[in-house]
């Protein structure tokens, strides 16, 4: 539930007399921590999360229901399906006299998402606001229920990987075959009391699906950790890792296999990397007008450091490769340093380091720079000694493109000072730094556009609100030049010199395309920080982040927020996905 910072303090004030100075600290919590006001005023105390949503409820004239003194019915539970529950934050927790049902709900829903509750419950609904907090307490009931209803997993003969056909073989194959076929990256497989809960990571977000029995969770990790992964079964008390190999649909996997001791077992966790030579362009990471003609003109050089920088799984290393890609050419010796191969390109030499060959980052990037090559891609700057040899390479004859773990591309500048690279050593081989994140496509076959509330038009000016140097009418020339670029397709503007129109959502129910979720892969949001005599000198300096996001943003810099802004327009994402990306950012 969003609430309005104004109107926060409003429900607030109602309860208690809040002075200038309270409000003013407030409001500097507020900036310092990047946390929304109604998270600010319940971690004070000023207000409990339920006072909260209780004045809320009054304001806005809607009934409020305090689910912490009910008693969980699991026959109403089940009048919503779990998907559809989890999706809108919304329970049954009482029949009316008539029939009707009562929903809880953690915000006021709309009249679409109304028909399609009343769609599943087949009654009509009587919606009551709630607390986030006792929302999630009732849907994670859904796994109580789900230990009745038995497993989605169905056992199917289908001896993929060996020749034996036991139900841990059976499971294990039916299990990577449903996830790898809804795209999942990751498989979690968590045990419990008397079941074992099966999640996937899909477009970067975990879903739920029926659980396993107890036998058949026992019989799929036996399997899984004595054939496949060959980890010892005899100490249950320790964390294990390991790997195999998997074919699906003439693809070849890479599973890896972390197994961590929890209370009710071993939590199991499988990360799926396909080994394939089918590597993203530039454009179609999400890179276009200005970040893109820069992009293209930095790989032209023959030396320096070119850095992408984000957090953990933002798609640096597909970006990496984009670039190996794109500079590729007989002339053109590459090396790839790796912790686990991801694109097997015939073109390139790919170095793998860790536990599994025992070769360090340091060590695989000396012996790789003796090999004389053009350019070397180094997944990331993993430590000190990693780092100053990358510095030393680039500086000479070779071009190190490299991932960072940074917030953003002014912040990987930081985070290369921790690793004790000198600030004129950065200025000199520093050619550009990339940040970018990862965001949720919008379904293009069944997205919707929707009019621009007034709320939808506080957020988005919050967001524009950040950068000082963008006024709204700038914000409308870059979606025009993204439409002329492309980005898009045909669709019509939704922005004028003034104002937002409308914006695209995702379906509510979604679609077959899209397995009913509304979304359909990962797209990239990026800045390109291109290096200028300007800025190299605020890193002499020693300047810190903020000044060196201003200084790149007079110079051109559009910052992933901005660009992710434009990607909303354009109906490639949502306003959500783009709220969430830019945590912590700047």
């Amino acid at each position: 539930m969003r609430i309005s910072d104004t109107l926060v303090l409003q429900l607030v004030a109602t309860t208690r007399k809040l002075s200038e100075d309270q409000v003013a600290d407030l409001r500097a919590q507020e900036k310092a921590t990047n946390r929304p006001m109604q998270d600010i005023v319940t971690m004070s105390g000023l207000v409990s999360e339920a006072d909260l949503v209780k004045l809320y409820a009054r304001h806005i004239k809607m009934p409020y229901i305090d689910l912490d003194l009910l008693s969980i019915n699991l026959e109403l539970l089940k009048k919503i399906p779990e998907r559809i529950a989890r999706r809108y934050s919304a329970v049954v927790f009482s029949i009316n006299t008539d029939g009707s049902f009562n929903v809880a709900c953690a915000e006021k829903l709309d009249d679409n998402i109304i028909r399609i509750i009343e769609k599943y419950t087949k009654k009509s609904i009587q919606v009551n606001l709630a607390t986030q907090a006792g929302i999630e307490r009732w849907l994670n009931q859904y796994r109580s229920l789900d230990s009745q209803i038995g497993p989605i997993v169905k056992i199917k003969k289908m001896p993929i990987i060996g020749k034996n056909s036991g139900s841990g073989e059976e499971l294990i194959n039916e299990l990577l075959k449903q996830a790898l076929n809804l795209s999942a990256t990751d498989i979690h497989i968590e045990p419990y009391d008397n079941h074992a809960q099966i999640r996937f990571r899909i477009d970067g977000r975990l879903q739920g699906f029926h659980p396993l029995s107890s036998g058949q969770y026992g019989a799929l990790s036996d399997f899984l950790m004595n054939d496949l992964a060959n980890l010892s079964k005899d100490n249950r008390t320790k964390p294990k890792e390991g790997f195999f190999q998997y074919m699906h649909e003439d693809t070849e996997f890479q599973i890896d296999v972390s197994v961590l001791p929890v209370l009710d077992g071993q939590k199991i966790y499988l990360h799926m990397q396909a080994r394939t030579s089918s590597i993203p362009s530039l454009e179609s990471l999400g890179l276009w007008g200005p970040a893109l003609t820069r992009t293209k003109s930095i790989l032209s050089h023959n030396n320096g450091l070119i850095l992408v920088a984000g957090p953990g799984k933002s798609g640096k290393t597909s970006t990496l490769h984009s670039f190996l890609r794109t500079m590729h050419s007989t002339h053109v010796s590459m090396i790839a340093i790796e912790d686990e191969l991801s694109f097997s390109e015939p073109y390139i030499s790919h170095v793998t380091v860790g536990k599994k060959n025992g070769m360090s980052w340091s060590t695989a990037f000396a012996a790789s720079v003796k090999q004389d090559p053009d350019i070397i891609l180094l997944q990331r700057l993993q430590d000190s000694q990693t780092a100053k040899y990358a510095i030393a390479a680039s500086e000479d004859r070779q071009l190190i493109c490299s991932g960072i773990v940074a917030s953003s591309a002014p912040a990987a500048v930081s985070k290369l000072r921790s690793l004790s690279i000198q600030n004129h050593d950065i200025a000199h081989v520093l050619r550009c730094i990339i940040g970018q994140r990862l965001v949720r496509s919008l379904c293009q076959n069944c997205r919707i556009k929707v009019p621009a509330d007034e709320t939808t038009v506080k957020r988005v000016q919050a967001i524009i609100e950040q950068f000082p140097l963008y006024s709204f009418e700038d914000i409308h020339l870059i979606e025009k030049a993204a439409a002329s670029s492309g980005i898009g397709g045909s669709d019509s503007l939704v922005t004028t010199n003034n104002k937002i129109q409308s914006i695209w959502e995702p379906n509510p129910e979604g679609c077959d395309s899209c397995n009913e979720t509304g979304f359909t892969g990962l797209i990239g949001i990026f800045e390109v920080m291109q290096m200028s005599t300007t800025l190299k000198a605020s890193i002499v300096k020693g300047t810190d982040t903020k000044d060196i996001t201003a200084r790149a943003i007079e110079e051109g810099m559009i910052p992933f927020a901005i660009d992710g802004l434009i990607k909303v327009f354009r109906g490639l994402t949502t306003l959500d996905e783009i709220e969430r990306s830019q945590q912590s950012a700047y």
